[in-house]
């Protein structure tokens, strides 16, 4: 016999949690507000727990990633805790900001800790300019791994750093940048290359491809959309993810283009240059550094 009822659809509930830890004072609550913003896009599109970081069996010492960092021997860290750091750098439009992971779990690398630093010179502009959110979501993709932990083992993402024209080889992004995303019978992420200077190669998706997506070395047009291809490159890295949190984005499409006119602000050497660290039988030990 028929059966009638009824069913209501929910949003998929995270279980990925970033703590934000501010090493030095942010007292614009605009500021604030940027860097919450972030936070949820990441816990939205990352949505499988990892397991707690037990910092009584695995210490870190202060200044082990950044010169403010207390130590923290004690607690637990649920699933990855980011530093922010705002601090003058080069001065105006030059470095916007850095970020990078600075301890990763051993094994699979995913970060225990990260740091963010942006300049004093620059944040307030791009806050006038709603360009501040975007630019905090992409150095916190850079955190949790996006172009950091792309080369060596275990995952061995990158063909060709180091070149002209690098590639990313993760068979999860290339399968949403082929059918999501417009890449068509690509077996390959076209990554930007050495032209584009250390800190923004090899890191980032080739703006000549990509335009306007969050993740290339630019922060071009009125609005920067995550696409499904960045959202999968994190399963390629071991994460859970939602590619239903996407935006729409597709690069055949005229409103990604990036013209002449409009270029918009450059991130030169955004991936934050410091040693990083795992643990070993030991406590920590040094990463081998990208060439």
């Amino acid at each position: 016999s028929p059966v009638t009822f009824n069913a209501t659809g929910g949003a998929v509930i995270s279980a990925f949690n970033i703590t934000l830890t501010y090493l030095t004072n942010v007292a614009d609550a605009g500021q604030l507000d940027a860097f919450q913003q972030a936070k949820t896009k990441w816990e939205q599109a990352i949505t499988g727990d990892i397991a707690d970081w037990n910092l009584n069996t695995g210490p870190i010492p202060a200044g082990r990633c950044d010169v403010l960092q207390p130590a923290r021997t004690s607690g637990s860290i649920d699933d990855v805790e980011i530093m922010v750091v705002l601090d003058s750098i080069d001065g105006p439009l030059q470095i916007l900001g850095q970020a990078g992971p600075c301890i990763s779990r051993p094994g699979n690398r995913q970060t225990i800790i990260g740091v963010m630093v942006f300049d004093t010179a620059d944040i307030r502009l791009l806050e006038t300019q709603n360009k501040l959110v975007a630019t905090i979501t992409h150095e916190m993709g850079h955190v949790l791994g996006f172009g950091t932990h792309w080369e060596g083992a275990p995952f061995n993402l990158l063909v060709g750093g180091g070149g002209q024209s690098p590639t990313y080889v993760g068979a999860n992004a290339v399968a949403a940048f082929d059918q999501l995303n417009g890449g068509g019978t690509s077996t390959s992420v076209p990554v930007e290359g050495a032209a584009a200077g250390p800190g923004t190669a090899d890191g980032h998706w080739r703006e000549s491809v990509f335009g306007r997506e969050l993740m290339t070395g630019f922060l071009s047009g009125t609005s920067q959309p995550m696409s499904a291809t960045t959202i999968r490159q994190f399963e390629d890295l071991g994460y859970q993810v939602d590619v239903g949190v996407a935006d729409p984005f597709d690069i055949a499409s005229p409103n990604i283009r990036v013209t002449a006119e409009t270029p918009g602000l450059r991130l030169i050497s955004d991936i934050l240059n410091r040693p990083r660290y795992t643990f070993g039988p030991s406590g920590l030990v040094p990463l081998p550094s990208p060439h």
